[in-house]
């Protein structure tokens, strides 16, 4: 595609153009679906890691109180 040279007392009128004013919205409205996507695929991956520190936690009380957590917890054979 060529470029066109514009002069400055032109530029103006292009950004207040309806297309490019619709083109940067649909950008904008890309750039934050994609921000939410990544941010919900993070805290997906966060979720795994904090159960382990909870079922970790809850170990850790059941032998505090004497019990083995193996058998509670429905992980010993």
């Amino acid at each position: 595609m060529p470029v066109t040279y514009i002069p400055p007392e032109q530029r103006k009128g292009i950004l207040e153009s309806p297309i490019l004013q619709m083109a940067m919205q649909q950008r904008m409205q890309q750039q934050e679906r994609q921000f939410r996507e990544r941010e919900l695929k993070l805290k997906e991956q966060e979720m795994p890691v904090k159960n382990l520190i909870q079922m970790g936690n809850l170990a850790k009380s059941l032998s505090d109180l004497g019990l083995d957590p193996r058998v509670i917890l429905g992980t010993k054979a």
